[in-house]
C-alpha cells in the first residue's frame, strides 16, 4: 500500500460520532489508518489484520471535511 484516501457522503448537518471502518486486506501488516478533519489528523489506528477499528469519537461541522487515508507505518 503507498496510500489510499477514502471519502464518505453524509449529511448537511453537525454530529458527534465514533467513526468505524471495517478493513478486509491481505496487505495490512505495519499500516496505519488515519482519521482527518479539515486536512488536519485528528486520530490514528495501527491496523495489524482485517478488522473493524473505530476512531475516537470527535465533533463535525456541516462545514467540516473528512477524510481517512491509509498509509504504510506506524502511528506516532
Amino acid at each position: 500500500i503507498t496510500s489510499s484516501q477514502y471519502v464518505g457522503k453524509r449529511t448537511q448537518s453537525a454530529f458527534s460520532a465514533a467513526i468505524q471502518i471495517d478493513v478486509t486486506s491481505t496487505n495490512v501488516i505495519n499500516t496505519k489508518a488515519l482519521l482527518l478533519k479539515n486536512m488536519a489528523i485528528v486520530d490514528c489506528k495501527d491496523m495489524s489484520g482485517n478488522a473493524t477499528y473505530t476512531f475516537a469519537t470527535q465533533s463535525f461541522l456541516p462545514t467540516d471535511s473528512i477524510s481517512i487515508y491509509i498509509q504504510p507505518g506506524t502511528c506516532t
